[in-house]
């Protein structure tokens, strides 16, 4: 039996009026659904959490061997958090900012949204403002809204900013007459720190760097760099401890322990007074011509130099 016997098998005995009626609404129910995703309006429910997970750099092993000054620094993590209530909200359709809520307090769930695809981003702060208690929360979803129904979404929302905490320990503040620092991203907007502080500071990732400026019992005062990392990345906390002779007595060194992704390192600056008066080497050029350019190969040098 052919397909086409088959099917006139199936509809004899149906009335043709029933038939053409079943047809009718078969075709308008497929109609009515391809509309449902052109075409109308629905609503919206939002679920907003906040994570304030951090990725606590170096082994647990490694963490635990830090001085008890800079593991207090590790828990130091949920202090900052925002309330979801105050995140701003953004519902883009094609790139474009259809909707916007300054807070999520003001978000409506009853509210009618026209039918389609939208990107919804939550943000808390800003990532160009560093500082203390400026943490950057940031997080988005992708949603569809469909004709008379109810969408629901959820958007978790992570710290996008680098977290950096610096304790100082008591040789520190014995040993210096004045002792601050500044640390600072690739923004270059220093952030002032003194040796007693224990806020924790944010910043955009990338570049770190930490700068000291201290004067000595003697008088012997000094600006020097103690610490550069050049890639950092958002959700991360670095924890930087600042000593001085490991908290003995002695000549004078400063080490600057923190932990990277793969270890623990410490990196020491010698105090003595002869280390410090050491003048930056100054480099001249001679027999190069002003705005011009030139290729040297290993082993050979400009026909002035000859």
């Amino acid at each position: 039996m052919n397909t086409k016997t088959m099917l006139t098998a199936c509809f004899e005995g149906i009335p043709r009026h029933l038939f053409l009626l079943t047809a009718i609404i078969l075709l308008c129910g497929c109609e009515r659904n391809e509309s449902d995703l052109t075409e109308g309006y629905g609503t919206l429910t939002l679920r907003l959490e906040a994570d304030n997970n951090l990725i606590e750099l170096g082994s647990s092993s490694q963490t635990k061997s830090l001085p008890d000054s800079l593991q207090t620094a590790n828990t130091r993590s949920s202090d900052d958090t925002p309330n979801v209530e105050d995140f701003e909200l953004y519902m883009y359709a094609n790139g474009v900012v259809a909707e916007y809520w300054e807070t999520f307090s003001q978000f409506d769930p009853t509210q009618q949204f026209s039918v389609g695809n939208y990107e919804l981003k939550a943000v808390y702060g800003a990532i160009d403002k560093e500082g203390f208690f400026s943490p950057y929360y940031e997080g988005t979803t992708n949603l569809q809204i469909k004709n008379r129904e109810n969408t629901e979404a959820e958007i978790t929302c992570k710290l996008s900013n680098v977290k950096v905490s610096i304790t100082c320990t008591d040789a520190v503040k014995k040993y210096f007459k004045t002792f601050s620092m500044q640390l600072r991203s690739e923004l270059n907007n220093p952030v002032e720190i003194g040796k007693d502080e224990t806020r924790s500071v944010y910043l955009k990732p990338g570049l770190l760097v930490l700068n000291a400026q201290f004067e000595k019992q003697n008088g012997t005062s000094k600006k020097l760099e103690l610490l550069r990392i050049e890639e950092t990345e958002g959700q991360q906390h670095y924890l930087i401890n600042v000593d001085v002779n490991n908290g003995e007595v002695g000549s004078g060194t400063l080490q600057i322990t923190y932990n990277t992704v793969q270890s623990e390192e410490t990196k020491e600056i010698d105090l003595s007074d002869a280390s410090l008066n050491i003048k930056e080497p100054v480099f001249t050029t001679q027999g190069f011509e002003n705005g011009a350019s030139m290729t040297l190969r290993e082993g050979a040098q400009p026909e002035a130099m000859k």
